[in-house]
């Protein structure tokens, strides 16, 4: 019977073991070890676990035993009332390592000490004490009645009104279960010249499984939930104290300090809850390491410049498209106009729709993100200039068979050639010639506002190549967008009739794309305001007091190695196990 009470109430503190190391996996505390070692047996009045199921969390770098170094991994067994509050505390500890003298020298403030394991020798003068290690490692218990650096208060509320614990079984209706944490063992340190008051950090997972016929639409703050089922393994993470410890505005940098349970429940009962406590974590951390982030100011710096940058390059893009959406109607007239009026150019349109087609899909593809064209934008520009330099040429020719006898035109000095010629055709009163010169120059007129369309879009992407030119590794996305625009601007010189029929096309895509590119410079002002404007509040202008925080806790958490004493020289490792008394079982 007490075998199968054992195992039970072991599968229960497994269980919710696994739950804890997957939490705590998710939330990126460190590698979590689930070792199972022969620890504890108590009495009746107190079950956790069976001596050889008992579980050994640790976070972290796993054990702390070497083979020449004396080490002692004690695990704090508090016996809690549904409440939290201490009802027995019990101590395993595991003693490892190198023994002098086939002995371990030890320190214990424990009362009624019993070896788990075998039957080793035990001298005692007072707290010290020396076990006989000829058998190997040493596993013992004891009582301790010493005040407990953390404590686990929780507090029960029915359809929003506080209910104590024992009057709860049995109920109905809506229940939020609270796990509040309290650091109770702390130091004072000076910081900056001042001294203040600094907990030693504890990292509390809290976990309970929850019966799927008792419990439904169940929701944790501050925690993870796994459902098989029949059963609900709840665990919950909180950092109690850090904020205040890192003098950090909690509306700055939100830590989680509580954990929450809500559900509605029918003919409530409820299950031991455990709660672990470590300071691992930040054991973990290497003072060494962080005496070097000395340049973090200077790199919080050019985090800022460069989401400044980026900003304004968003939005320098989002104007360059701007741009290029309001030419996209001239562009599509003239274009028009253009195909009809000169048959040199309706072999080349066949290719326009594949031109524009390759437009459209770079236009696709810029919505998914920042892809940068400017490596080709003179190409296009070439390009679009050797279609003008092509229809001077015709207008010169046309002229010149006309009897016209004028200079060569160029982009520069069309106009004022043009106006020159209609003069001269006006006053010698030749009006169907003149209309043909308007005609001509009205086309070449229009032309231009679709090539000086395509240097304004030319330079949008410039301008926004620049403000993406500051994104790391953002050249390697440019590649992809230059070859596209390549065979977009071939097609487009060899195919403006069919460019005609796809002009709506176009249209759309940019416009399309302009949406997109709105959205980017939203998306990337609302990141920047959200998430790195609130990283750089919390550290701009505090990194030296905060890396000294930071200093100290790990300073603190690596001092604090043992609960019930330690001997001189040996290795220690603390974690402390909290078992909620079970509720309506």
């Amino acid at each position: 019977m007490r075998t199968r009470m054992h195992r039970k109430m072991s599968n229960r503190v497994t269980a919710i073991a696994l739950s804890a190391a997957m939490l705590a996996g998710l939330c990126g505390c460190g590698e979590v070890n689930t070792n199972v070692k022969a620890e504890t047996e108590t009495t009746a009045a107190g079950d956790i676990v069976g001596a050889e199921d008992a579980p050994i969390l640790t976070i972290g770098e796993g054990d702390i035993a070497t083979a020449d170094t004396p080490s002692k991994n004690e695990t704090v067994y508090v016996l809690a009332g549904a409440d939290g509050t201490t009802k027995q505390v019990i101590v395993s500890d595991w003693l490892s390592g190198s023994a002098g003298d086939n002995a371990f020298a030890d320190v214990s403030e424990l009362t009624n000490i019993e070896a788990l394991k075998g039957n080793p020798a035990l001298t005692e003068d007072g707290s010290s004490k020396v076990w006989n290690a000829s058998m190997g490692d040493v596993y013992y218990r004891g009582d301790s009645n010493a005040e407990l650096p953390v404590a686990v208060h929780v507090t029960y509320t029915l359809d929003g009104e506080e209910i104590a614990p024992e009057a709860l079984a049995g109920k109905s209706g809506k229940v939020t279960i609270r796990f509040d944490y309290e650091i109770l063992k702390e130091e004072t340190i000076t910081i900056e010249g001042e001294e203040e008051k600094i907990h030693v950090p504890f990292l509390m997972i809290t976990g309970v499984l929850l019966d799927s016929k008792v419990f439904s639409n169940v929701t944790v703050t501050n925690g993870r939930m796994v459902n098989d089922g029949s059963r609900m393994a709840v665990v919950g993470l909180a950092l109690p104290g850090i904020k205040e410890d890192l003098g950090i505005d909690s509306d700055k940098l939100p830590i989680p300090e509580y954990v929450e349970i809500t559900a509605d429940v029918r003919n409530f009962s409820m299950e031991m809850t455990v709660t672990l406590a470590t300071n691992a974590v930040f054991r973990a951390l290497d003072i060494d390491k962080l005496s070097s982030l000395g340049d973090v100011e200077g790199l919080i710096s050019q985090v800022t410049d460069a989401m400044t940058k980026l900003e304004d390059g968003s939005k320098q893009l989002y104007e360059g498209l701007n741009t290029l959406l309001e030419g996209a109607g001239p562009l599509g007239e003239g274009v028009g106009k253009l195909a009809d009026g000169s048959s040199s150019l309706k072999d080349g349109a066949a290719s326009a729709a594949a031109g524009a087609g390759q437009l459209a899909a770079g236009a696709a593809s810029l919505k998914d993100g920042l892809v940068t064209l400017d490596a080709n934008s003179e190409a296009l520009r070439e390009g679009a200039k050797k279609v003008f330099e092509s229809l001077l040429a015709q207008a010169q020719t046309q002229l010149s068979a006309g009897g016209a006898t004028i200079p060569d035109l160029t982009m520069e000095n069309y106009g004022q050639v043009l106006d020159g010629v209609v003069a001269t055709l006006t006053a010698a009163g030749q009006s169907a010639a003149v209309a043909q010169v308007k005609g001509l120059k009205a086309s070449l007129d229009e032309y231009k506002q679709f090539y000086e369309g395509i240097g304004a879009y030319t330079a949008g992407v410039s301008q926004a190549e620049a403000g993406a030119g500051s994104l790391v590794d953002g050249a390697n996305a440019l590649k992809a967008g230059n070859d596209a625009l390549a065979a977009g601007s071939v097609e487009l010189y060899n195919g403006l009739t069919t460019l005609r029929a796809e002009i709506p096309l176009l249209t759309i895509g940019v416009r399309k794309l302009t949406n997109g590119a709105k959205q980017l410079s939203d998306g990337i002002g609302q990141f920047d305001d959200q998430a790195v404007k609130k990283i750089v509040d919390v550290f701009n202008g505090e990194i030296t007091s905060i890396l000294d925080r930071v200093k100290e806790l790990v300073r603190i958490s690596n001092e604090y190695n043992n609960f019930s004493g330690i001997a001189e020289g040996m290795d220690g490792d603390v974690k402390f196990i909290i078992r909620t008394a079970e509720i309506g079982k």
